[in-house]
């Protein structure tokens, strides 16, 4: 008589690290591998087992990106309430000092992969793994019902881009600040791969709400999941929605167009753009339409007001655009709206005695607010004249040019920081943050004419255009 004895299967992850080890090459946050609910059971199954035969530092020898995809995928589906480590196989069968383990191993698997690093995160370890997980499932609904929806719907939300959404989402934000700390973490550190993020999360809802159905992941290049729980919430949602649509076709309210600080390096002045703005007659008040731009310093408070002219234009009303220059260096700029029903106002940081540095974007030339480290891009920079910028591994693209007026103290210059480490001004430093800069097209080189503004760019030989290609998407495609 035989006895048969069930003999557990022992899981073989060797093909797996194979596999994950050449698709991690193509991104730049782990999360970008689009992770099922299924690899996840995969690893946490496989990883529980060996944890109890093994060890940690077995495993970390032989699936170092098996490992660092489990903790990834540990973050998505079983975050919750500001619990990560709580629920992992390693918190289960392994000490404290293992958990510290696994955090330095995954911080130096980042930076060997060539991977998104976050310097500027809060929380050495755990907050570098939430980084790479975008946003977990469990946070989404958050982000569906009080960013991106707003964003979508909201008149005086759905004019501003993904950049401008996520520079004022902490101090204006969206259904009073519901978002929860780990996404606002994601916006506000996530640097370009945030921006990328959100634009193809407002793709694929402003397609969602033109087409009635959302589109495939592969069509908006987000992960699958994204897409799945998307479409649940938003089926969830749709008789409110419905009500909504109600409520603002009854309304007909139009959207208010924020204005714009950027610089104007041929004319060495920087500039406040006050652009049209289209509304009913239900929207006026008895008031004349105008601005104020406001320069705020602890001392005083510069103010340039300027009336608008409205006038009829079919059933609705328009005014005409404004640019004036920006009224006088000082720590914040506020900028209001006047002579609508409702009112309208905007502030952008400026200068301080700790920070005596404005950065403008190299190619649309508008301000980026208070960046915790320079992006690794081309930049104009905008510093006390006199202060030379000393940029250890930049290139000077654009000399220096003296502003006039009030700003006659500063100066301005352009520099490629693509493959720069730090800029230093006088007795400070800024660190520059090599983060991608996403899958977004742009425009390189190329003879620009010292013509035109923030938007129009006259060239006498034609840039190149790039266009990023994700690794799941053939080129002719993405073009």
């Amino acid at each position: 008589m035989s006895t048969r004895r069930r003999v557990k299967h022992i899981p073989d992850l060797d093909p797996l690290e194979e596999r994950l080890s050449d698709r991690i090459k193509g991104v730049n946050i782990i999360d970008e591998l689009s992770i099922d609910r299924e690899l996840r059971t995969q690893l946490r199954e496989a990883f529980d087992y060996h944890l109890q035969r093994r060890g940690l530092q077995g495993l970390l020898r032989s699936y170092t990106t098996c490992f660092a995809v489990h903790l990834v995928a540990e973050g998505i589906y079983g975050y919750e309430s500001g619990n990560y480590w709580g629920g992992t196989p390693l918190k289960e069968r392994s000490s404290q000092n293992d958990v510290r383990e696994a955090g330095k191993f995954f911080e130096t698997f980042v930076e060997t992969h060539g991977l998104e690093t976050f310097p500027d995160r809060p929380f050495r370890y755990v907050s570098l793994i939430l980084l790479h997980c975008s946003i977990p499932n469990d946070l989404l609904p958050a982000f569906f019902e009080h960013a991106l929806h707003p964003a979508v719907h909201n008149p005086e939300w759905h004019s501003l881009d993904a950049r401008e959404l996520i520079q004022r989402w902490p101090r204006q934000p969206p259904s009073n600040n519901r978002l929860p700390k780990v996404a606002h973490t994601f916006f506000q550190k996530g640097g370009e791969v945030a921006v990328d993020f959100v634009s193809r999360c407002l793709e694929m809802a402003e397609k969602a709400a033109s087409a009635g159905e959302v589109p495939p992941a592969d069509k908006v290049r987000l992960p699958e999941r994204i897409v799945e729980n998307y479409s649940d919430w938003r089926e969830d949602h749709e008789k409110e929605k419905e009500r909504t649509r109600s409520r603002r076709s009854r309304k007909r309210r139009r959207s208010v167009e924020p204005p714009r600080i950027w610089i104007d390096p041929w004319q060495t002045q920087i500039m406040v753009d006050l652009p049209e703005q289209k509304f009913e007659s239900g929207q006026r008040s008895d008031e004349t339409l105008g601005w104020k731009v406001e320069a705020k310093s602890r001392a005083e408070i510069s103010t340039t007001e300027v009336d608008v002219h409205t006038f009829k234009s079919g059933e609705t009303w328009k005014s005409e655009p404004e640019s004036v220059p920006l009224v006088a260096p000082a720590r914040s700029y506020d900028i209001s709206l006047t002579g609508l029903s409702s009112s309208y106002s905007w502030t952008f940081e400026g200068l301080s005695p700790d920070n005596q540095l404005l950065v403008f974007d190299g190619d649309t030339q508008e301000i980026i607010e208070s960046p915790q480290g320079l992006p690794s891009r081309p930049l104009w920079l905008v510093y006390p004249h006199g202060e030379d910028p000393d940029v250890d591994g930049g290139q000077q693209v654009q000399a220096e040019r003296p502003l006039h007026g009030p700003w006659a103290d500063f100066a301005t210059s352009c520099w490629d920081l693509s493959s720069a480490d730090s800029v230093t001004i006088g007795d400070t430093n800024w660190p520059v943050v090599s983060q991608g800069q996403g899958l977004q097209p742009r425009l390189l080189g190329g003879d620009q004419l010292p013509i035109g503004g923030n938007r129009d760019k006259y060239y006498t030989q034609l840039p190149e255009i790039r266009i990023p290609v994700s690794p799941d998407r053939e080129a002719e495609e993405e073009v």
